[in-house]
């Protein structure tokens, strides 16, 4: 959407085809007995005065009309060793943090300083890529500590394993283990999310209608239910035309694909792509997926609590984020309050770490038509994460109705996402990851994948390569937005 509206406003002719039956991927929201939920957005960074986020938003004229909800700047977040019942509270802002992390660890002043001023030095020298006043690639960004897995610095700085787990509790947030991605990638992530936590009032869908607002304006071609099924004519190293799964043939000029890396392979003829090219995709791993439930809380309206809370029953996010580790897994825990119908409602959405060897018997089936087996199966597991809740949070018990649950089958499904990893591929120490200009001329990839996970990743990722597109050095900011 990002790459649609960007290439809209310089005035070029833009089609915008959507896989599923309405845009916005894991922005979307669904509804049950008319209580909205978000599927794949829950919070955000990047909403600060100068964050990424408002910037982007600014740029693309829609600021106004994204509304964030910032969660408590005394308390944004809550982690909780469930081991050992020690609780910690993450304000907002990282002069905040710091010294919080000072009252909290009082032997180990030198690793958390060393900790923070390393995140700040890696984030401020490449947050700026994309508002630049030069072009320059993705890659002209990249610094040592592309090359330093997050473990890697941590285990440098402290052997406090807790205090370990709290600087990386973020990994969460892109579905790798610290011991593979690296301290750049980690640092571009979390500085936002450590800055300031916010929610949006509407959720995803605000970013859809804001975005589908300014393609009517500009008179933007939706198709939904649509997509690639093939390369058509290709002239030299350019692709000229493209057949649709609705048997139509399309001719243009340049593509910007936000697809998974591995259906940008299906889609491209073998002939004109590199063994090596292909050998490089086809050995990127997924992310982690989520097992989610969604259910409703019977508190009074005017109850307030939107700390996150994340429940982890070690210290080893490496473990917890292995398949087939036999151990539990982390629980995230976000409440909102919606109106419904001229009433408030408090929601909880809840998700554990989850892999598609976990439902692997049942990949052949589609959602509403499953197995009883695996009924079961969700049903069980999503017993036992009401229980954790109800233990952390005992004030739930008796109040918490469950209304669905998900797995990475769901997803999967209803992504068009071929595990339904939550974060597509891993963010992977010396992993190259397909951004920017294809070996086909014409075609360039961007997406949650291509830079950055989240939504910040993914619009961040559509400013770099349009800029190559339009052959523009800098973008210009709206007088109204």
């Amino acid at each position: 959407m990002t790459s649609t509206l960007l290439l809209a406003e310089t005035g070029k002719s833009v089609l915008l085809l959507e896989k599923a039956a309405a845009m916005g991927g894991s922005l979307l929201r669904f509804r049950h007995d008319g209580v909205p939920f978000d599927t794949g957005f829950h919070f955000t960074g990047g909403f600060g005065e100068h964050g990424l986020l408002t910037k982007m938003l600014e740029m693309l004229g829609i600021r106004r009309a994204i509304k964030p909800v910032f969660l408590s700047k005394d308390c944004a977040q809550r982690i909780v060793f469930e081991h050992s019942g020690a609780a910690y509270d993450f304000p907002s802002g990282l002069a905040a943090l710091r010294g919080r992390f000072h009252g909290y660890f009082p032997a180990e002043p030198r690793a958390i300083d060393r900790y923070f001023d390393k995140l700040t030095e890696v984030y401020e020298s490449s947050a700026e890529l994309i508002f630049q006043d030069r072009e320059r690639s993705p890659a002209a960004a990249l610094c040592p500590e592309d090359d330093i897995t997050l473990m890697s610095v941590l285990d440098g700085l402290t052997t406090n394993s807790e205090l370990k787990a709290l600087l990386s509790i973020f990994c969460m947030c892109y579905g790798t283990r610290p011991e593979e991605v690296s301290f750049a990638t980690h640092s571009r992530v979390c500085y936002s999310l450590f800055e300031s936590l916010a929610r949006v009032e509407h959720g995803g869908d605000a970013f859809i209608r804001a975005f589908r607002d300014r393609f009517e304006e500009l008179d933007v071609e939706v198709r939904c239910n649509t997509h690639i099924a093939r390369c058509g004519e290709i002239s030299g190293k350019t692709v000229r035309t493209v057949h649709l799964n609705t048997g139509e043939e399309v001719a243009f000029g340049s593509a910007v694909l936000t697809m998974h890396p591995r259906e940008i392979l299906r889609m491209l003829p073998r002939e004109s792509l590199r063994p090596a090219f292909v050998h490089r995709v086809e050995g990127f791993e997924e992310s982690a997926g989520f097992f989610t439930i969604f259910a409703t809380l019977d508190l009074p309206e005017d109850h307030d609590d939107s700390t996150i809370t994340s429940l982890l029953p070690s210290t080893d996010l490496n473990a917890l984020l292995t398949p087939g580790s036999g151990r539990d897994s982390s629980l995230v825990i976000v409440r909102g309050r919606e109106s419904v119908r001229g009433r408030i409602v408090h929601t909880l959405t809840a998700f554990e770490p989850s892999f598609p060897e976990e439902t692997a018997r049942w990949a052949d089936s589609m959602t509403g038509n499953r197995p009883a087996e695996y009924q079961v199966f969700k049903a069980g597991r999503a017993a036992r994460i009401v229980e954790r809740i109800y233990r952390a949070c005992p004030e739930y018990q008796g109040r918490l109705r469950l209304l669905d649950s998900a797995t990475t089958l769901t997803y999967r499904d209803w992504l068009n996402s071929p595990t339904g990893a939550a974060y597509g591929i891993k963010q992977k120490t010396h992993q190259v990851n397909l951004v920017g200009r294809l070996p086909l001329a014409n075609l360039f990839v961007a997406g949650q994948s291509a830079i950055l996970p989240g939504v910040v990743g993914a619009m961040m990722s559509a400013f770099v390569v349009c800029r190559g597109l339009l052959g523009v050095s800098s973008y210009q900011q709206p007088a109204c937005n």
